[in-house]
């Protein structure tokens, strides 16, 4: 179910209105896992069990690692299992069989769980923090099956840790409060997703996949389009996740924050998906020495980081030298800050710098092989009737517009603040005519999001 389909509206009221037959405490609880469980299931029912599974596997290990320590190293490579066999077990096939020269009767052509790196990032986060000892292990298996399967977030984050969510489990309840707060967000979001990013989506699409050249205006809007799509698509997806949690007591954290304001890679990955950048310094970052052990270790544990981070995103080597040159990036900026220490030029330059950066290797990320990213960067160097683009590309141009005017302005706070100062009635109105808007402009054409793949 997508969060803006006829589907999840009617699934979302009948939730909010079961609600109330619930009394707060474990059956309450029970009943959200029980919803979740369905919501899962509406996409692969079969695949429920992995989500099961590393539920169970989450909560047996919490309690077995907060008694004996030294086993959480074998738990959590429990934990990574299901995401190595379904995500990966294809790439180190192929990769196994290119460098020893050797065929392996083995093809995997299984489809992807839904948001099964998300769920796993977020069950290991569980027992490593109990295992560091800052989080007391859940003794009921429904705190923890909730925690890892609690829809608004399910399938593409934001990635939580159990000291943010678990507190908040037990006091699920219908907010009246934040309806106008969350109810304006969700239509925020599915605007962002319904008309931006899949009015740009299709386009997108189809240059990336051309088997003719690209002139340059191809290639810069395939260049700048995807760079707005996938921030609309993927932040869109995290507005409704917010928005929904809101309307029923439960605060998410932000995952995103203007981050083609950025003036430096470093502020990029603070702005943008800051849940997993979260997770990646505290989780990968530190354990392989973070700032601790001099300046060359703190280089090398970027680069370790931003290539395990890209590998995250996918499996193939585009994603590898996409986290690698956001890697090589950060490490370039800590070196020439020891060199110079204020930054020599203007902020506006040094944001331009970094919008094109982040630009020019989403290229990597997007492509489906290294022969796309050719495709696309060596359109650049082809000439182009500029008015005959325009007048053809005029609504992708259209949409880029409003998407970079709006950016600046594309905040949480902002949409809080605008709930407050607009009565409950006006601002419910505004959200229910734009979602219902949005899900009529989806019918027919129901874009799953980027991040789903992930």
């Amino acid at each position: 179910m997508i969060f803006y389909s006829p589907q999840f509206i009617l699934f979302f009221i009948a939730f909010v209105v079961g609600l109330r037959f619930f009394p707060q405490g474990p059956l309450r609880m029970w009943y959200v896992v029980a919803a979740s469980y369905v919501f899962y299931a509406g996409w692969y029912p079969p695949y429920l069990v992995v989500l099961i599974g590393l539920s169970a596997l989450g909560y047996w290990g919490g309690l077995l690692v907060e008694r004996h320590p030294r086993l959480s190293a074998p738990v959590i490579v429990a934990l990574f299992l299901p995401l190595v066999v379904f995500k990966y077990s294809g790439f180190l096939t192929e990769n196994a069989e290119r460098l020893f020269g050797v065929e392996i009767a083995f093809s995997p052509r299984w489809q992807l769980p839904l948001g099964i790196s998300f769920i796993t990032f977020t069950v290991i986060s569980y027992v490593i923090d109990i295992r560091r000892g800052v989080l007391k292990a859940r003794t009921k298996f429904h705190q923890v099956a909730l925690f890892a399967a609690y829809f608004p977030h399910l399938v593409a984050g934001p990635i939580l840790r159990g000291r943010e969510l678990l507190p908040q489990l037990d006091r699920i309840r219908f907010t009246g409060g934040m309806v106008a707060f969350g109810s304006l967000l969700f239509a925020v979001g599915a605007a962002k997703k319904v008309v931006l990013a899949d009015g740009l989506g299709p386009w997108i699409d189809a240059l990336y996949a051309s088997d003719i050249p690209l002139t340059a205006g191809q290639s810069l809007l395939a260049i700048y389009g995807f760079t707005a799509q996938i921030y609309l698509d993927f932040s869109g997806y995290t507005d409704m996740a917010i928005g929904l949690a809101a309307i029923i007591g439960v605060r998410l954290p932000r995952n995103f924050e203007r981050p083609y304001l950025s003036a430096s890679v470093r502020d990029f990955w603070r702005r943008w998906h800051m849940t997993l950048s979260r997770w990646l310094r505290d989780y990968i970052y530190i354990p392989f020495g973070g700032n601790r052990h001099g300046f060359t270790r703190m280089m090398m544990a970027i680069m370790a980081t931003m290539l395990l981070g890209g590998l995250w995103h996918g499996a193939a080597w585009t994603f590898v030298i996409w986290g690698g040159a956001h890697g090589a990036a950060m490490v370039f900026e800590h070196v020439s800050g020891r060199i110079v220490s204020e930054p020599v030029l203007p902020i506006a330059v040094r944001r331009l710098i970094v919008l094109n950066f982040v630009a020019a290797t989403w290229v990597l990320f997007r492509a489906s092989d290294f022969d796309q990213v050719g495709m696309v960067f060596s359109g650049l160097g082809n000439t182009t009737d500029w008015a005959a683009f325009g007048s053809d590309a005029a609504w992708p141009l259209l949409l880029l517009a409003i998407a970079a005017a709006t950016h600046r302005f594309d905040s949480l706070s902002r949409v809080r603040w605008l709930s407050r100062r607009l009565s409950a009635p006006v601002t419910i109105t505004i959200a229910v005519v734009a979602v219902a808007l949005a899900t009529a402009l989806a019918v027919g054409n129901p874009g799953t999001f980027i991040y789903f793949d992930f």
